[in-house]
């Protein structure tokens, strides 16, 4: 969801251990938002999902946990491959992330072959 943030908010990102739980909580759980808005889109199961990006359902369960951070860029990557979307990691201020729309709705991503049909 897409914050107005200012400066009386960002002061308690001054304060380092906030600072860091925060980005640790922001990172992981839109990643799992991710993950999971990805499978909701295609409509498969987290067994069905699985057997797509070539993992067990358990992982996939992990990997929808906002909890869990043992995410990699290559597994972000080889998830990546098999749902055939593209895949940023970038390093941002924080004014940048606080803007960004981290709903249900602006989670779902395209991929190349919906892309392809919505040029033609």
């Amino acid at each position: 969801m897409k914050k107005s943030i200012g400066k009386d908010d960002l002061e308690l990102f001054l304060d380092k251990q906030y600072r860091d739980a925060y980005l640790d909580g922001y990172v992981m759980g839109s990643i799992a938002y991710q993950i999971r808005a990805m499978r909701m889109k295609s409509g498969l199961s987290k067994e069905q999902f699985g057997k797509e990006i070539v993992k067990p359902q358990s992982v996939v369960s992990r990997l929808e946990d906002t909890e869990y951070g043992g995410v990699t860029v290559k597994m972000l990557l080889d998830i990546a491959k098999a749902c055939n979307v593209g895949l940023s990691v970038s390093f941002i201020d924080y004014l940048s992330m606080f803007e960004m729309d981290i709903s249900p709705e602006a989670m779902k991503v395209d991929t190349v072959y919906e892309t392809y049909q919505k040029m033609s």
